[in-house]
């Protein structure tokens, strides 16, 4: 599933992290449609998307990417990916080819996904198998700060509560199954930028 809007030569495609959706971006589309050809995607198992797939990994991810942007007739396109989504955003760019003019992360490009500095990947998907609900709330909540605005938190815990366990299982193991995203970083010959909020773990 995902949403097109505006109009523009240049194509925007937006890639929600682990456990979101494309409801995350709704926020950003209104500013940058009226220039852009702007595309919000439901990663597969996430939002209204379809969830009885049985591969979860960053690559396939990217080629549901792709699939939209054949959809769309996307020619030029930037890929913005918030966490998780920064690696789908990587392997989709490597798939691109000269269609792509450059990549925006968020949060995002430590190893495969954003995440607390005291606890990695691999700890996280053993909590999660074995307390799913509890783990990924105790990890979503630890990343909201003093700032965060309540409307803001209701968005996203209701997208992670509204992710199915074996969803969000399938998809950590298969970012902890590709290869660095910093190498993937390196292959693509385009402009690029990350955001980091304040305390992020992102590598630099």
């Amino acid at each position: 599933m995902y949403e097109a809007d505006g109009l523009g030569d240049t194509t925007l495609l937006f890639i929600h992290g682990w456990s979101c959706n494309r409801s995350h971006w709704q926020f950003q589309i209104p500013e940058f449609s009226a220039d852009y050809r702007v595309i919000s995607v439901d990663l597969a198992g996430h939002g209204e998307s379809g969830k009885e797939r049985k591969d979860w990994s960053l690559s396939r991810f990217a080629d549901d990417v792709l699939a939209v942007l054949d959809q769309e007739q996307g020619a030029s396109v930037v890929l913005v990916g918030d966490s998780m989504g920064g690696g789908v955003m990587l392997h989709a760019g490597e798939k691109l080819g000269d269609r792509l003019l450059g990549f925006v992360g968020a949060d995002t490009l430590r190893g495969n996904v954003a995440l607390s500095a005291d606890v990695s990947l691999t700890e996280r998907l053993a909590g999660l198998k074995k307390e799913y609900e509890r783990t990924a709330v105790e990890w979503f909540t630890g990343m909201f700060t003093q700032q965060t605005p309540d409307s803001l938190k209701q968005i996203v815990m209701d997208a992670l509560l509204a992710t199915p366990a074996h969803v969000g299982i399938g998809a950590l193991e298969g970012s902890l199954q590709t290869r660095p995203m910093l190498g993937l970083v390196s292959s693509l010959q385009v402009p690029a930028t990350t955001i980091l909020a304040a305390g992020s773990a992102a590598d630099d």
